[in-house]
């Protein structure tokens, strides 16, 4: 039996949301906190972007998390 894989990439905009969903976090806070613009925070949502780890670590900070927590499927 073939184990399922998910990359990080695939992860990471389901994660994200759902850890920010659960803070009851609105995405400009969250923008504003992490430093960086509200707009990457709806693309990083979407799925359109990919963030860099400096940004992964800098949402995780902003959401009290760690990066593992948004890049995970556990």
């Amino acid at each position: 039996m073939k184990a399922k894989f998910q990359s990080a990439a695939a992860i990471f905009p389901a994660r994200l949301r759902a850890v920010r969903d659960a803070a009851k976090i609105s995405q400009p806070a969250l923008a504003r906190d992490a430093g960086i613009g509200e707009r990457s925070v709806r693309l990083y949502e979407s799925g359109e972007i990919k963030p860099t780890l400096a940004v992964v670590d800098a949402l995780a900070k902003a959401l009290g998390v760690q990066p593992s927590d948004l890049i995970s499927g556990k």
